[in-house]
């Protein structure tokens, strides 16, 4: 789903969606000549109504990629624990964020 500046990709693999955030920090956050990239990754329940999807783990998502500074990625402790990344390493361990609309807390690995 395309929104103005902003991008919603389903994957259904965590792995695959780790994998794809750094691939984007890597091929588009590292380009002087674009804009940088923040990124937000989370495994949960949504639903899909016509071609969109709703529920928390989308809304839990978008607040990642909103706290993510430029060209950096926030997961999920969520998706990491599912993703079993093999090649993927984060900056540091995870951090306890306070998300706006979310009334507890995320824990999220950071990737740069």
């Amino acid at each position: 789903k395309s929104m103005g500046d902003g991008v919603m990709i389903w994957i259904g693999d965590a792995g695959e969606a780790v994998a794809l955030a750094s691939a984007a920090l890597r091929l588009v956050g590292g380009r002087p000549d674009l804009l940088p990239v923040r990124v937000g990754v989370h495994t949960g329940p949504a639903v899909r109504r016509g071609g969109d999807w709703y529920g928390r783990a989308v809304n839990v998502a978008a607040r990642l990629a909103d706290q993510a500074k430029p060209n950096e990625a926030l997961v999920s402790e969520a998706t990491w624990a599912m993703a079993r990344c093999e090649f993927t390493r984060p900056v540091e361990g995870p951090r306890d964020l306070a998300l706006r609309g979310l009334e507890h807390r995320v824990a999220a690995w950071r990737l740069a």
